[in-house]
């Protein structure tokens, strides 16, 4: 049987030579045989196959005889990781020294071309020592595969691959810790590598997939707060889909923009309300693939008493009409005890546009409590208020439960504890996508100035307090509970 070699030549297919490959695959492995390996594989041969093709059937052969014995798992990584060193430096048993990596990568653009100069040729060859290229086989089998499709440098359109995993891991800690005094940040980089690379700590998807990459950002969230400004509503729409091109999750709260009908400037025009907002970020996140590697994602963030909150409650419902749903946005409604008790006791709810109780909705994100109960009754009993609804408190949070329960997509945010229980002093309105940090921000808006009009060309001034999320996690499977030291050190590096 003739095999096509990566160059396109043709050879005998050597099964010796194939044989040798499963072995070492199997070796000191129990349970294990390679030429059951081998039988499996045969049926999937056929004249002239790719020698790539030929890997990948020794690679689909181990996953299926898992079931029959999980040590396979094993066979199937260390298969996928000679399949992978093959496709990066062209031979399994010769790899490219790390210096040398960088610099081919910074010479195709793939890389930070800071990366090259910020550290010496003594340093790389440093760091390239430090290396352990046997700890990719720690990764098993669908591991390899993320790692791959997700993480690594790569063409995504020509599937070419230009590092390995324990590249993608040193260089992690090098582009991460590169600020750091030189006579220090190499013990630093030593330290990082050993706990990313043995997967003590794990790092977050924008740091392990970009941040020695030209299209780099430390972030893992991103929290945008919204005016009830057309400027405002546009220029957030814009950061979200620059942060979700750059891999981050989103956290938008548009809790201040008015609801649907009401008046803008002296009433000649009408509010459209929150939903075709929703639908226009909805359309800018998804727009951006996250490098290729998901789908970018936000959360929106909405006041429980926002006069369009019985609309939002079915935005994500089956049964809620194309036209009317926005789908693939997350929500998080902001209760707060006082309104809570007075849906449990079924009391009414009334809701407002925030447009129309501006101290209203400061002071739901205050810590001074008794104030916004008090301006809530206030505005509860003006008959005046254009905007003002009264609904049944009970039936809004059973709709709230239903659809939480439902979609797993409802979140609830308890705008009053979130704010008694802050460091900060300043109001915490929002938080992110996966609710998970509470930091103070304040909306968005770009302010152009000293534009020259017929080059465009100028100053830029932002105004508004966007906030970060980094996430990281410690691997606590393999750690000690006695081992403080073990502990602290991951809990710092991370």
């Amino acid at each position: 049987m003739l095999v096509t070699k990566r160059d396109g030549t043709k050879e005998l297919l050597d099964m010796e030579k194939s044989n040798k490959v499963l072995i070492w695959a199997c070796e000191n492995i129990s349970g294990v045989s390679p030429s059951e390996l081998a039988m499996k594989a045969m049926p999937r041969l056929y004249e002239g196959i790719l020698t790539t093709e030929l890997h990948k059937s020794f690679i689909d052969a181990a996953e299926e005889l898992i079931h029959d014995d999980h040590h396979y798992a094993e066979v199937m990584s260390r298969l996928l990781i000679v399949d992978l060193l093959k496709v990066v430096y062209g031979d399994w048993r010769t790899i490219k020294k790390l210096g040398q990596v960088v610099a081919e990568n910074c010479e195709l653009g793939l890389y930070d071309p800071a990366l090259a100069t910020q550290y010496t040729y003594a340093e790389w060859e440093t760091l390239n020592g430090w290396i352990d290229h046997k700890r990719d086989y720690i990764l098993k089998g669908a591991g390899v595969k993320q790692f791959k499709d997700k993480y690594l440098a790569q063409n995504r359109s020509t599937r070419a691959i230009f590092e390995t995993p324990q590249v993608a891991y040193m260089l992690c800690a090098a582009a991460g810790l590169a600020h750091l005094p030189a006579d220090s940040r190499m013990a630093q980089v030593h330290r990082m590598y050993k706990l990313f690379s043995k997967g003590r700590v794990s790092l977050p998807t924008p740091v392990l997939a970009g941040v020695r990459l030209k299209n780099k950002q430390f972030a893992s969230c991103i929290l945008i707060d919204i005016a009830d400004d057309l400027g405002s509503i546009n220029d957030a729409s814009t950061a979200a889909n620059l942060y979700a091109a750059k891999r981050a999750g989103l956290g938008l709260n548009v809790g201040r923009i008015r609801g649907k009908g009401a008046k803008i400037g002296t009433g000649e025009v009408v509010s459209t309300g929150l939903i075709p907002f929703l639908k226009k970020y909805e359309s800018s996140i998804k727009s951006c693939s996250q490098g290729g590697i998901r789908d970018s994602s936000a959360t929106v963030y909405v006041p429980v008493w926002h006069s369009e909150i019985e609309e939002v409650l079915v935005l994500k419902s089956a049964k809620t009409e194309e036209a009317k749903a926005v789908r693939r946005l997350d929500y998080a409604i902001q209760w707060d005890s006082y309104l809570l008790r007075r849906a449990v006791q079924r009391k009414p709810i009334a809701l407002f546009s925030p447009h129309e109780v501006p101290d209203l909705y400061e002071a739901f994100f205050s810590k001074d409590r008794p104030m916004f109960e008090a301006l809530y009754e206030k505005y509860e009993a003006d008959t005046t208020l254009q905007s003002r609804k009264i609904v049944d408190g009970r039936a809004l949070y059973e709709k709230f439960l239903v659809e939480s329960q439902e979609t797993a997509r409802y979140y609830k945010f308890d705008a009053d504890h979130v704010n008694t229980h802050t460091p900060f002093l300043d109001p915490v309105y929002m938080s992110n996508l996966c609710v998970e940090v509470c930091l103070p921000t304040t909306p968005i808006f770009n302010r152009y100035a000293n534009i020259n009009l017929t080059t465009m060309k100028g100053e830029v001034t932002f105004e508004g307090l966007v906030q970060l999320c980094i996430l990281s996690a410690v691997n606590l499977g393999d750690m000690d509970p006695d081992n403080h030291e073990d502990m602290e050190e991951r809990m710092e590096s991370a």
